[in-house]
């Protein structure tokens, strides 16, 4: 494998109050990510760097559960919230 750094060039701009960059099309498929997905950025020695973050997938059976029991308790829950 070829381990010559990849350079690309972006320029910085304004998005809402905060300021970004895109990411080209080849260094989202060498991160293997895609739109939605998570990523974690560290600033070392004046570089930063990206890469993928794991994310856990959480259990659908668990969910279900979860949701039904907001249901049952939707009165409780919003009088502890609101005391």
């Amino acid at each position: 494998m070829d381990n010559t750094a990849r350079k690309h060039y972006r320029k910085i701009g304004r998005i809402g109050n905060s300021y970004g960059f895109t990411l080209p099309k080849e260094a989202l498929e060498e991160l293997n990510v895609k739109q939605g997905d998570v990523v974690e950025l560290s600033i070392k020695d004046g570089k930063l760097t990206v890469q993928r973050q794991e994310t856990q997938e959480i259990d659908s059976q668990f969910l279900q559960i979860a949701e039904r029991a907001f249901k049952r308790y939707d009165k409780a829950f919003k009088a502890l919230r609101d005391r």
